[in-house]
């Protein structure tokens, strides 16, 4: 019934993630993660181009366990050390974890463990310069002015950040 794909990890949540002890209260242990890909992206295509969001959201799904850590909402990670594009194709190179909509931010299990839902959001060097300055709402806020286009990956999205010519 939509335009685009919608791709879940699925067995992160069930690893607890190491989260700090002040923001235990909120049941952020756990976690699944979403990416939006447009309808004519080839999902099945294992070129670098076509690949590159579902080898980071692998990345992203992994990393709680391997770095004893976790994710949650408003993270931000870039793709190396100076944000290299993921792929040629693009110029995003980090991502940052934001919320989906209200009634699918988070759900539970029939043991009652909560698994919190975030968005794998695509950025560019710049938007994850502001995001570090201005916080995390005040990009979503830039962001919203795509109209939900900034959720769904297109690798050639206009970059809410850019310094005006």
């Amino acid at each position: 019934k939509r335009n685009y794909y919608t791709l879940i990890t699925g067995g992160m949540g069930a690893h607890q993630m190491n989260v700090p002890q002040e923001l235990a209260e909120y049941k952020l242990e756990r976690a699944e993660l979403v990416i939006y890909l447009p309808a004519d992206w080839d999902v099945y295509d294992h070129s670098e181009k076509n690949y590159w969001p579902l080898r980071w959201l692998k990345i992203l799904a992994r990393l709680p366990i391997g770095e004893d850590s976790w994710l949650g909402w408003g993270h931000t990670l870039p793709n190396s050390a100076d944000c290299v594009p993921y792929d040629e194709s693009t110029k995003l190179c980090g991502a940052m974890l934001g919320a989906l909509q209200e009634n699918i931010s988070m759900f539970r299990t029939e043991d009652d463990t909560q698994i919190n839902m975030y968005c794998v959001i695509p950025l560019y060097k710049e938007e994850m310069e502001y995001q570090k300055t201005a916080g995390t709402e005040a990009l979503m806020q830039k962001l919203s002015v795509l109209n939900g286009y900034g959720m769904i990956v297109f690798p050639d999205r206009p970059n809410v950040c850019a310094e005006e010519e």
